[in-house]
């Protein structure tokens, strides 16, 4: 959907790519199960309708996740007039979405039964015949927002993507970087919205990275990923000394937690792709790292994004 005259965005955003997924290898059954007993129970025939399942699983994902995203807005704009009529606030003061939803599920992935009870208290709708009535059509929005928000089908979803969309469609106007200010703040906010970022706040490199994702399109993903490393190498070897400590005591941790054949953890507790994934960021520094190379290019105004 084309945006109107004064619509900022991410240029790299406009528009879709190819897939990034890779294609499989000639010998499939050694990539896919090497040095295992599984490896032997597979013979010629058995190699090639493994190599077909698995041709087919990357065509399936290819012309799959463009149509989920697809839907993901459409969802998002219906929410976003469900928003504005009943005059519900996207966060920071109770009974506001962001607020709700913490409180049932602080964590960054939201189980459809939990997600259904929370959009039903905020938007007063039934799920089930309660005094004769279900609302069928908002119930089968919530429905069908979920599932869009749901990649792998693990019923489970990020709820706070949501809201980060919500932002950009309710106020199309304010610049790419607003959004992501917003957003990180949303991230690291403890169940009360702040968008000062004041302890307690936790939000990690990470977060920069899934804040990116939540408004790409999600071929991009690994390239938006690889800006945000860039764009913090950047900083690093600019000599931003707060970015330099928190590399170096990073790295050092690393370390240590290998010697005993642990990993970095993120703010949930669960493994960090990386030990700089998992490195706090404060707003400040999270300013300075939206406005270094190469991610301060996609902070440049006058092009569409997200839609």
């Amino acid at each position: 959907t084309p945006m109107g005259k004064g619509m900022v965005a991410l240029p790299q955003l406009s528009g879709r790519g190819s897939c990034g997924a890779t294609q499989p290898s000639k010998s499939p059954v050694k990539s896919l199960a090497r040095d295992t007993k599984y490896e032997l129970q597979f013979g010629p025939k058995d190699q090639r309708a493994l190599e077909t399942a698995f041709d087919s699983y990357l065509e399936y994902r290819r012309k799959r996740e463009p149509l989920l995203e697809d839907e993901r807005w459409r969802c998002v704009l219906k929410l976003q007039q469900l928003v504005t009529s009943r005059n519900i606030s996207l966060a920071g003061r109770e009974g506001a979405l962001y607020e709700e939803l913490h409180r049932s599920c602080p964590k960054r992935l939201c189980e459809r039964a939990r997600f259904l009870v929370v959009m039903r208290r905020v938007f007063g709708f039934e799920l089930a015949p309660v005094r004769g009535a279900v609302d069928q059509g908002t119930k089968k929005l919530m429905d069908n927002l979920f599932d869009a928000f749901d990649e792998d089908g693990s019923d489970k979803m990020p709820w706070r993507n949501i809201l980060i969309m919500l932002h950009v469609v309710c106020f199309p106007t304010r610049e790419p970087a607003d959004h992501l200010r917003w957003g990180f703040a949303l991230v690291g906010s403890e169940g009360s919205f702040d968008m000062k970022c004041k302890p307690p706040f936790d939000a990690r490199i990470a977060d920069a990275k899934y804040l990116l994702h939540a408004v790409g399109h999600a071929e991009m993903r690994p390239m938006l990923s690889k800006l945000v490393d860039d764009a913090w190498t950047g900083l690093v070897r600019r000599g931003d000394v707060e970015a330099s400590t928190l590399t170096r005591d990073a790295e050092t941790q690393a370390l240590m937690l290998q010697a005993s054949g642990k990993k970095a953890l993120d703010r949930e507790g669960c493994e960090a792709a990386s030990p700089m994934d998992a490195i706090k960021l404060t707003r400040p520094l999270f300013e300075r790292l939206i406005s270094a190379p190469p991610l301060k290019r996609l902070m440049e105004g006058s092009t569409p994004f997200g839609l």
